[in-house]
C-alpha cells in the first residue's frame, strides 16, 4: 500500500470503530481470493472479511519466502470463485500519505497557510465569540479553500481534510450572508394577517430563496432567546453569540411552523 504500518493500523482502527458503531463486532466469514485486476496486484492471493450486513473489506498479499512483504485492496476475483454480493469497504489511501510522495512547493504553501486555521480554532474552544467576528475569521478560511484547484487535489488527504473544516463551519456564513432578508421578512410577517391563506403564499414565495440555517434546538444555551447563545455545529466548547442576528432564528421558527 505504500504507507507505513503505523498508519495501516491507524486506518484499520478506524473501520473498526465505525463497523463498531453499528453494532457489527466481528466478521462473520472469511473467504480466499485470487486478485484478477489488471494491475500490479493480478494473481495476488488473500482474504475478503465478510460481515453479517454484506460489508466486505478485502485485503490481497505479496509474499516473498512466506512473509508478507505488501498488502493491497481487491475487489475483482477470478471467476470460478465462489463470488457473493457485497459492498465494499473503503480503505483509502490518499496520495500524500504515500511513502512515496514527494511535497511540492505549492503543496507546502498550502499545507502551511492551512495548519494555522486549525490552531485558531482549537484555540477558540471554551470561549463565547460574536458571530460577527467568527464569520470574518471564517472567510479568510473559505477565501484560501477557494484558492485550491479541487481537481488537482481531489485525492489528496490535507485536501479532504480541510473540505470538510470548511463545510462544518460553512452553518455561519448562510446565517451572516441572509441576515437583512430574514429581518425584511420577520417585519413583513409581522404586518400580514396569518389568517389570510393569500398573503401568507404570497409572504413565503417572497422569502423561499432564504436558505435554512442551523437550527438545532440541542445546541442552543438555556433561555436562547435571552442571550442567543448557540453551541457550533462540531465542537460544543465554542459558544457562538448570534444576538445581532435574533431575526434569522425568528425566521426559522416561523418557516417551520
Amino acid at each position: 500500500m505504500n504507507i507505513t504500518k503505523d498508519l495501516f493500523l491507524e486506518k484499520l482502527e478506524e473501520i473498526f470503530i465505525t463497523l463498531k458503531a453499528a453494532d457489527i463486532k466481528e466478521f462473520s466469514k472469511i473467504k480466499k481470493r485470487v486478485s484478477e485486476e489488471d494491475s500490479g496486484t493480478y494473481s495476488l492471493e488473500g482474504c475478503q472479511f465478510i460481515t453479517a450486513d454484506k460489508r466486505s473489506l478485502t485485503f490481497l498479499f505479496e509474499l516473498e519466502n512466506n512473509e508478507i512483504i505488501d498488502i493491497y485492496n481487491g475487489s475483482q476475483f477470478k471467476l470460478y470463485q465462489d463470488k457473493e454480493e457485497t459492498t465494499p469497504i473503503i480503505f483509502c489511501v490518499w496520495n500524500d500519505e504515500e511513502l512515496s510522495y514527494k511535497p511540492t512547493d505549492e503543496y507546502i504553501s498550502f499545507t502551511t497557510r492551512i495548519d494555522p486555521f486549525y490552531a485558531q480554532f482549537e484555540a477558540l474552544k471554551g470561549s463565547i465569540i460574536p458571530l460577527d467576528v467568527f464569520g470574518d475569521w471564517y472567510k479568510l478560511v473559505k477565501e484560501l479553500y477557494d484558492c485550491i484547484p479541487l481537481r488537482k487535489y481531489l485525492e489528496y488527504k490535507f485536501y479532504y481534510d480541510f473540505s470538510n473544516f470548511v463545510v462544518d463551519n460553512l452553518f455561519v456564513l448562510t446565517i451572516i450572508e441572509d441576515a437583512e432578508r430574514t429581518k425584511k421578512a420577520v417585519s413583513d410577517y409581522k404586518k400580514i394577517d396569518t389568517s389570510n391563506e393569500l398573503d401568507m403564499l404570497e409572504w413565503q414565495l417572497k422569502y423561499k430563496d432564504i436558505r435554512y440555517i442551523f437550527n438545532d434546538d440541542s445546541k442552543k444555551l438555556n433561555n436562547f432567546k435571552e442571550r442567543y447563545l448557540i453551541k457550533h455545529k462540531t465542537e460544543d466548547s465554542i459558544i457562538l453569540d448570534c444576538s445581532n442576528y435574533k431575526f434569522s432564528f425568528e425566521f426559522a421558527e416561523i418557516r417551520n411552523q
